[in-house]
């Protein structure tokens, strides 16, 4: 992104007050953004993003992310203004829309890195005492990990057994954990904990070539 372009997205959070444009206006502007006046984009970036901030707030609480995912708003403003159409709508309608979508990416884009965390936070609690030897190849290890591992897993009491095999090897998180099982949440980890626990006391503390 060019320094004048961030100057006119970062212009308008400073800005006291928000001018309320007319669809002619709107218009205008669109046609000169698309031309490359970041003037243009100014001042609709200026009219548009309580707008957006405000479609953003609905989905996303935490403010830096509402900032961070407003300036992504603008900037696929800034990207699409060629491609916008009068006989569309309106262009805060078509902002709205693009506010929604993006903020809608963010929450599962945020989902998935937390569901991502959770899985491999539980294989690496299961994992976590097989200390690989640097003289062996690591990928041949981490699958002997892998082995020993759901062998461990086999020798477990059974409801122990059945809350690991859904969080270490389905790679359910704890939430969808309990309710497959129909456990409440605390009842589903503190299997998985204890299941983890007596994992790692079966397991070897050393690997090594």
């Amino acid at each position: 992104m060019n320094i004048g372009l961030m100057k006119a997205m970062n212009h308008s959070k400073k800005s006291a007050s928000f001018e309320v444009l007319s669809e002619s206006r709107e218009c205008e502007l669109m046609a000169e953004i698309a031309g490359g006046s970041e003037q243009a984009f100014q001042e609709l970036v200026a009219a548009v993003r309580p707008l957006i901030l405000s479609v953003i707030s609905r989905t996303i609480k935490s403010g830096s992310d509402v900032d961070d995912v407003c300036q992504i708003v603008l900037l696929s403003v800034w990207n699409g203004a060629s491609r916008w159409e009068a006989t569309k709508g309106r262009v805060s309608t078509w902002v709205a829309s693009i506010a929604r979508h993006r903020a809608t990416d963010h929450v599962r884009k945020v989902s998935r890195a937390a569901l991502m965390r959770e899985r491999m936070s539980t294989e690496a609690a299961v994992l976590a005492p097989l200390n690989y030897g640097s003289a062996v190849d690591d990928d041949f290890m981490r699958l002997e990990a892998r082995r020993m591992a759901r062998r461990a897993l086999s020798d477990l009491a059974p409801e122990q057994r059945h809350v690991l095999e859904l969080a270490f090897i389905e790679g359910l998180t704890q939430v969808e954990v309990a309710e497959r099982t129909g456990l409440p949440l605390g009842t589903a980890k503190a299997r998985i904990r204890r299941g983890v626990m007596s994992m790692r006391r079966r397991l070897p503390h050393r690997m090594a070539a």
